[in-house]
């Protein structure tokens, strides 16, 4: 029976993903992404996402976060996933903004994160 519980939890480490991307404030971009004319037939053309991620930087009083990847999908965190993104900024001091990586399990767009880091910039 141990046997079993150990394999399917190695089995569920297996499966998780990996993603790459800006680390922003989750109500400062939703609401961003929110702000558009209802008339404007080039949103996607018109949008400075760098800008959007560089306005929506986390801040220390930060309390939910999203990932943004190099595509501009969005991924919002669990509540693990926020705690763990708390404790990062904590401890990497203030940025202009904070490229991270993210490992955990992907579920309705949210991730449930296993393991966040900066990524370290050249």
């Amino acid at each position: 029976m141990r046997l079993v519980a150990v394999f399917c939890m190695l089995s569920g480490l297996a499966f998780a993903e990996n993603w790459r991307g800006a680390l922003v404030d989750a109500k400062c971009y939703d609401a961003e992404q929110r702000n558009v004319s209802p008339t404007n037939q080039d949103f996607w053309v018109n949008r400075d996402r760098g800008l959007e991620v560089w306005y929506c930087a986390p801040k220390k009083k930060t309390k939910s976060f999203e990932i943004v990847d190099y595509d501009g999908y969005v991924y919002k965190f669990d509540s693990a996933g926020d705690s763990k993104a708390a404790q990062l900024l904590q401890t990497a001091g203030k940025k202009s903004t904070y490229l991270v990586n993210v490992t955990g399990l992907i579920s309705h767009n949210t991730i449930a994160v296993q393991s966040i880091a900066l990524t370290p910039q050249h």
